[in-house]
C-alpha cells in the first residue's frame, strides 16, 4: 500500500481540460465586470434609467384612454409625469454628487470638509433631518387643515394650488435617511434596546400614525415595514422586533374595528374578504361590500398577454376593466398584457438587479450611516414593488400601493428619483470607488500639466 503522502505519477486516462465553454466565458465576463470599483454605481444608473424609461412609456400607454375620457387629451397624464421627471432628474443628479460638489464650494467646505466620503455623509444626514421635519409638517397639514384632499376614502393629498402632492411618499425616503442618521449618531448605544428605540421609535410611530389618520393603509404598511427593516439592518434584538410586530398587529386590528364599528366603513375589510373568497375559496359574507372586478380584470389582462404580449398600446383592460387603476395600482397588469411574460420578467429582473446593487452598496460601505441608508432604500423599493406585483397577480388583497418608477404619480416619482440619487451617491463612496475617483482627477491634472509644459 502506498503512502497517502506519495504522489501517484502513473498516467491517467482523463482527457486534458479544454478551453472554457460559452457559459463559462460569460460567467467570467460578468464576474470581471462586477469586480470593478464602480460596478455598483453603473448597475444602479442603468437599472434606474431603464425603469424610468419603461415607466414613462407605460404611463402613456395605460392612461391614454382614461385621460381622453376625463380631459379630452390622451397625453394629459404622460405630460404631467414627464414634467415631474424633468424636475426630479436634476434633483437626483445633485444628490448623487452632493458631497463632492459641496466640498468644492468655499462656504460649504468648512462644514462638509474636503474628504468626499465624509462630505457626502454629512450632507445626506442633514438632508435626512430636513426631509423628516418637512414630512411631519406636510403630513400634519393633510390631516388637520382644509388643504387635505380626500379621494377614494383616503385623505392623502395636499392641495398647493397649481399642484397636489402626497407627503406620505416623501415620508418614505425621509424616514430611511433620518433613521440612518440617528443610528449613526448613536452608534455606541445600539446594544441597549431602550437607547436604540429613542428617539427613533416615537418619531417613526408619529409618521405612521399620521398616515393612518389619512386612512391610507397601504402606505401605512409600507412605512411600518421600513421601520422594522431599519431596526433589523442595525441589529436590533429579536425580542424587540417581535414585540413591535405584536404591537403593530394589535394596532392594525384596532384600526379596522374602529373603522367598522364607529365609522361604519367596510372598505379595507371588504378588500380582504373578497380576496379570501376568490383566492382561498372561503365563503365569508360580503353583505355591504362593493364588489370590484378590477383584480379579476388585472389577472385576465396578464393571462391575455401570453409570452410576447398583444403589443404596446393594444391593452383591452385599460378601456374600462381597470377603471382608474390602469396607470396607478394596476400598471403592471397593463404591462403584462401589452409586453407579455417576457416583458414582465424583464421589469422584475430590473428590480432584482437594482436590489442586488443596493445591497451590494450596503455590504461594501465602511460607514454605518451608508450601510443603513443603502439597505433601507433598497428594502423599501423592493418591498413596495413586490406588494404591487403580488396585488396584480391576486396573491394579496388590494393595497393601493403604486409600482415604483412605473405607476403614475408625481410624488411617488420624485421619491423614487431621490432614492436613486442617494444610492448613486453612496455607490461612489465605496472604498474601492473612492480610490479610483480620487486617483482620476490627479491623473487628469498631471496630464494637463504635461500638455501645458509641452506647449511652452
Amino acid at each position: 500500500m502506498s503512502s497517502p503522502l506519495v504522489t501517484d505519477t502513473r498516467p491517467t486516462d482523463r482527457p486534458a481540460a479544454g478551453p472554457p465553454g460559452l457559459f463559462d466565458q460569460q460567467r467570467l465576463m460578468v464576474a470581471e465586470a462586477l469586480s470593478r470599483p464602480l460596478a455598483s454605481y453603473y448597475l444602479v444608473l442603468v437599472c434606474g434609467g431603464l425603469l424610468l424609461l419603461v415607466g414613462l412609456i407605460m404611463v402613456q400607454s395605460s392612461s391614454s384612454v382614461y385621460a381622453m375620457v376625463e380631459t379630452g387629451n390622451a397625453y394629459y397624464y404622460f405630460g404631467r409625469q414627464a414634467i415631474f421627471l424633468a424636475l426630479g432628474l436634476p434633483v437626483a443628479v445633485v444628490l448623487s454628487r452632493c458631497g463632492e460638489w459641496g466640498a468644492r464650494v468655499p462656504v460649504l467646505r468648512r462644514w462638509l470638509g474636503t474628504d468626499p466620503a465624509a462630505a457626502t455623509e454629512r450632507a445626506l444626514k442633514a438632508i435626512g433631518w430636513v426631509a423628516m421635519s418637512i414630512s411631519l409638517v406636510l403630513l400634519a397639514a393633510v390631516v388637520f387643515t382644509p388643504l387635505g384632499v380626500e379621494r377614494n376614502g383616503n385623505r392623502a393629498w395636499l392641495d398647493l394650488g397649481p399642484i397636489e402632492i402626497q407627503p406620505s411618499e416623501l415620508a418614505k425616503v425621509a424616514l430611511v435617511l433620518w433613521s440612518a442618521a440617528v443610528f449613526a449618531t448613536r452608534q455606541r448605544a445600539l446594544s441597549r434596546p431602550l437607547r436604540l428605540l429613542v428617539p427613533y421609535l416615537p418619531v417613526s410611530l408619529l409618521v405612521v400614525g399620521l398616515v393612518a389618520l389619512e386612512k391610507d393603509f397601504g402606505t401605512m404598511m409600507i412605512l411600518a415595514v421600513i421601520v422594522m427593516l431599519q431596526l433589523w439592518f442595525v441589529g436590533a434584538p429579536a425580542r424587540v422586533l417581535a414585540a413591535l410586530v405584536g404591537a403593530g398587529t394589535v394596532l392594525i386590528s384596532g384600526l379596522v374595528v374602529f373603522e367598522v364599528l364607529v365609522q361604519g366603513k367596510l372598505l379595507h375589510v371588504c378588500r380582504v374578504v373578497i380576496w379570501a373568497n376568490q383566492m382561498l375559496g372561503t365563503h365569508l359574507g360580503t353583505q355591504g361590500c362593493l364588489i370590484s372586478d378590477q383584480p379579476a380584470n388585472a389577472l385576465l389582462g396578464l393571462a391575455t398577454g401570453g409570452w410576447w404580449g398583444v403589443g404596446l398600446g393594444a391593452s383591452r383592460q385599460k378601456w374600462g376593466g381597470l377603471y382608474t387603476g390602469a396607470q396607478t395600482d394596476y400598471v403592471f397588469a397593463v404591462l403584462g398584457e401589452e409586453w407579455g411574460l417576457v416583458g414582465s420578467l424583464l421589469v422584475i429582473g430590473l428590480f432584482c438587479v437594482l436590489g442586488y446593487a443596493g445591497l451590494r452598496i450596503a455590504a461594501r460601505s465602511d460607514s454605518l450611516f451608508r450601510r443603513v441608508a443603502a439597505a433601507g432604500l433598497t428594502g423599501w423599493l423592493l418591498v413596495q414593488a413586490s406588494i404591487n406585483v403580488m396585488v396584480a397577480l391576486q396573491l394579496l388583497p388590494v393595497a393601493g400601493v403604486p409600482l415604483p418608477f412605473l405607476s403614475y404619480g408625481g410624488s411617488g416619482l420624485m421619491a423614487g428619483l431621490i432614492a436613486l440619487g442617494v444610492l448613486l451617491a453612496l455607490a461612489r463612496q465605496e472604498p474601492a470607488a473612492v480610490a479610483v475617483l480620487t486617483r482620476a482627477p490627479r491623473a487628469k491634472q498631471r496630464w494637463t500639466s504635461v500638455v501645458a509644459a509641452g506647449g511652452r
